[in-house]
């Protein structure tokens, strides 16, 4: 099941009276945070992110086609009992069983910070660096290690930076 986030909406009302002599309070203002702050350099956020959009069948997507890294437009034709979509591209393309972490809606521009443990699209070396499906061993950025357990049975470790995994995608705050 998918954790729902509950998000707090309370607001720090802050009406207690200023000991101060000072005729302006405008410099109390200057601490809050812009959002764009919070962007790191790689376009990942360092703050907490929203929850992703919940997909439902109609909604527009982007999706990477295949084991490849490039989006291409389509719309959301099915959803699968175990999460998955299932996608027609508007080239008249289509591909089933699509994992919510390789389709992003129009807006969905950053990924959520990566865990241990998380099971995340990578191109796998092995592979060809077809884009694959692994699962994050251990993170000593900028190196992430990533189990494959590929078609064949094999299982293989290889060690990724960030710009070659795919997380899940969610709207910037």
């Amino acid at each position: 099941g998918s954790g729902s986030g509950s998000g707090s909406d309370s607001e720090s009302g802050s009406d207690s009276g200023s000991a101060s002599d000072s005729d302006s309070d405008s410099d109390s203002h200057l601490s809050s945070v812009s959002p764009g702050a919070l962007l790191n350099q790689s376009g990942a956020f360092d703050g907490s992110l929203p929850t992703m959009v919940e997909l439902t069948v109609g909604m527009r997507v982007e999706a990477r086609y295949g084991e490849g890294d490039d989006f291409f437009s389509g719309t959301v034709e099915a959803m699968n009992d175990d999460g998955t979509c299932n996608i027609e591209y508007d080239d008249g393309d289509a591909e089933s069983n699509k994992p919510r972490r390789s389709l992003r809606l129009k807006g969905e521009t950053v990924q959520r910070p990566l865990e241990v443990g998380q099971v995340v699209d990578c191109a796998c070396e092995h592979m060809d660096s077809q884009v694959i499906e692994g699962r994050i061993l251990a993170i000593d950025k900028p190196n992430y290690q990533i189990e494959f357990a590929l078609k064949d049975g094999q299982v293989v470790v290889e060690t990724c930076t960030r710009d070659f995994i795919f997380g899940d995608w969610c709207m910037p705050p």
